[in-house]
């Protein structure tokens, strides 16, 4: 087989893209209190020695004399003070440093979370918009703060870790410094009172500081810094012509379910990929359980799936009542080899587990199992709340009064022809309309049909007639047997035309997408590009916009009437064209915002930004905005030559 070799293209794309980006670089320890922002400090004295244009736009010192000293002749950038819940905080200055625009500047705390009232929740997001106006950044954070590692680390030490950057961000560093203490040096720095207050020392020490934690910590860190050293090895081999075996990758699926050990999953399921260097999908499929989710439990699932999108994740949604017949058809359809579920809380007997299922009808297939962490077990047993009846019964009273109607009508047909009938004709007559009950009706209903005509059958058409004294058993049981073989006709039907609701459902959306990229495809004008798009986008949404970049300029080239576009939104829509990423509902910047902002992105550059009006929209799963995306795409891929 010969071997791949690089494509100049893509090298220029390569050198383009680092021209244009400023360079990342972490200083990654194991725990607080090894030396990060105190190494990174030093090293920015060396670059300020040499002539470079270095500057602070946050530092936390935590009161340590020996890092603030190191302040002393450095350039800093004054920080934002800001109230929040009657206490004064000092924020990072995001507009001001993009405004100076140094050549490196120190951004510290890196998986800090902002202020409510700023446009990004979190700190990262700001270093990803300092990066992108071309500022090599320097930042610091410890391993307990990466997404897919703070289970690992709660497993460790027994401390949940809040505050999170993705590993997207991380794997995407230019360069990580690892600053590494032994833990006997970083326990008696403890004891010093050089990372925390010292009457607080001893008690960090015996919950989080203990020479396992930090052994176990610091191997973390360390596997964190060789997989950078490796990656950027093959980025070496790959620009230089270096030839090596480049292996046909693994595919790996997880399986998404509606609980608060979803996330544990997502995290774990990347750890693998990434341990491998797999491509990995997560999958959610969709059961009629999911129209009777809580609040909660529609929450634990999205968030799921955001943070498998944000950790580089495939999202695939597919509706079905079988879960593991549709995990099982999508592995043999797509050359999946591994696939990782949480494990069941229960092996039934009679009814075959996922795991069971998906094991007995593939080959060649890794399985793993996850066990969820025991305390969000308990909470998501404790919290899952079971579907009322009224939400089920009262919504079919109208299919009660049908059912009964059906066997009141049997019953009086019945009647006048007892003498002429024989009870076989009688059974089949009642089994007549309770087969017209189990096609049309709910299963509720047609089991309290069938349960009133068992009554009535046995009543007027069983001697001794008028009671509920049986001289002959085999009648009742036989039409007892038939009335069971209905309610089994029901589940069935029932069954098939929910299947068919959800079929008729993914085609809508599908055609609908099927039509618009074909329209798109034969249209003659920008015009004609923007108004087919705007027709096909309230489909979904009421309200819509777009921008269009002319040039350096940005126009509004369409909006529908209950958009206000303001300077909030223009301000907004130049952030999205800056960082190439989406913004408003349902993300983590702007989140307040009631609009979705979609970059249209075509071969990473950046036509315009299309908006949504999601206040009203009906629906608002991931479902949804991934089919906005799509359109968002489409309408990028075919309005670049007209722009």
């Amino acid at each position: 087989m010969e071997e791949e070799r690089p494509i100049p293209e893509s090298l220029l794309e390569i050198a383009e893209e680092k021209k244009k980006r400023g360079k990342l670089t972490i200083y990654l320890g194991a725990m607080p209190g090894v030396g990060k922002t105190y190494a990174m400090l030093n090293d920015a004295k060396i670059k300020k020695q040499e002539g470079i244009d270095i500057k602070i736009g946050f530092v936390e010192t935590h009161g340590r004399k020996e890092t603030e000293k190191l302040l002393e002749g450095l350039d800093i950038i004054p920080p934002l003070e800001v109230e929040y819940n009657g206490i004064k905080l000092k924020e990072l200055n995001l507009d001001e440093i993009l405004k100076i625009k140094p050549q490196i500047c120190i951004i510290d705390e890196l998986p800090h979370s902002n202020p409510p009232t700023f446009r990004n929740k979190k700190r990262y997001q700001d270093v990803e918009e300092v990066l992108n106006a071309g500022i090599d950044v320097w930042t610091a954070m410890n391993v307990q703060h990466i997404e897919s590692i703070s289970d690992i680390v709660y497993q460790i030490t027994g401390v949940r870790v809040r505050e999170t950057v993705p590993d997207e961000f991380v794997k995407n560093a230019d360069e990580i410094k690892l600053i590494d203490l032994p833990p006997e040096e970083l326990i008696q720095r403890l004891k010093d009172g050089k990372v925390y207050v010292p009457d607080l020392a001893q008690e960090a020490i015996k919950k989080y500081f203990r020479p396992g934690n930090i052994m176990a910590l610091r191997e973390l860190s360390m596997r964190i810094a060789a997989d950078k050293l490796n990656k950027k090895l093959n980025t070496y081999m790959k620009e230089h012509a270096i030839a090596g075996p480049w292996a046909i990758k693994e595919r790996i699926v997880v399986g998404i379910y509606a609980s608060p050990f979803a996330e544990h999953l997502v995290r774990a399921a990347y750890r693998v990929a990434t341990e491998i260097d797999a491509d990995w999908i997560a999958i959610y499929v969709e059961t009629e359980k999911h129209a009777y989710f809580t609040d909660k439990e529609l929450d634990w699932l999205q968030k799921a799936l955001e943070l498998a999108k944000s950790l580089g994740a495939e999202i695939v949604w597919i509706k079905d009542d079988d879960v593991p017949n549709a995990i099982i058809r999508y592995i043999k359809s797509h050359n999946i080899n591994k696939i990782i579920i949480g494990k069941p809380k229960k092996f039934p007997i009679f009814r075959g587990s996922i795991f069971r299922k998906i094991a007995q009808n593939t080959k060649y297939v890794d399985i793993y199992i996850l066990d969820p962490p025991i305390a969000e077990a308990e909470l998501f047993n404790a919290s899952k709340k079971r579907i009322s009846l009224p939400k089920l019964y009262l919504p079919k009273i109208y299919n009660i009064f049908i059912g009964l109607f059906l066997v009141f009508l049997a019953t009086f047909i019945g009647l006048q022809f007892r003498s002429f009938l024989n009870q076989l004709n009688l059974v089949f007559l009642f089994l007549l309309a309770l087969s017209l009950a189990a096609v049309m009706l709910d299963t509720y209903s047609t089991i309290l049909a069938t349960l009133v005509s068992i009554i009535i059958f046995d009543y007027f058409f069983i001697p001794p007639y008028y009671s509920f004294a049986i001289s002959d058993i085999n009648y009742f049981l036989s039409y007892t047997v038939f009335a069971v073989m209905i309610v089994f006709i029901n589940l069935l039907s029932v069954r098939l035309k929910r299947n068919l609701k959800q079929l008729q459902k993914s085609e809508e959306k599908s055609n609908v997408l099927f039509e618009l990229s074909r329209k798109l495809l034969r249209i003659n004008s920008k015009e004609e590009c923007i108004s087919i798009t705007v027709r096909y986008v309230k489909i979904f949404v009421e309200d819509v916009a777009i921008f269009l970049k002319d040039k350096d300029s940005i126009h509004l080239q369409a909006v529908t009437k209950n958009i206000n576009i303001n300077e909030r939104v223009k301000t907004i829509v130049q952030w999205c064209i800056k960082n190439k990423k989406p913004a408003g509902f349902s993300t983590q910047t702007f989140s307040e915002d009631p609009y979705l902002y979609m970059p249209l992105i075509y071969k990473d550059d950046v036509y315009g930004v299309m908006i949504f009006d999601m206040s009203k929209s009906k629906e608002t799963s991931y479902e949804l905005i991934s089919i906005l995306e799509a359109i968002a795409d489409l309408f990028a891929a075919s309005i670049v030559k007209y722009v």
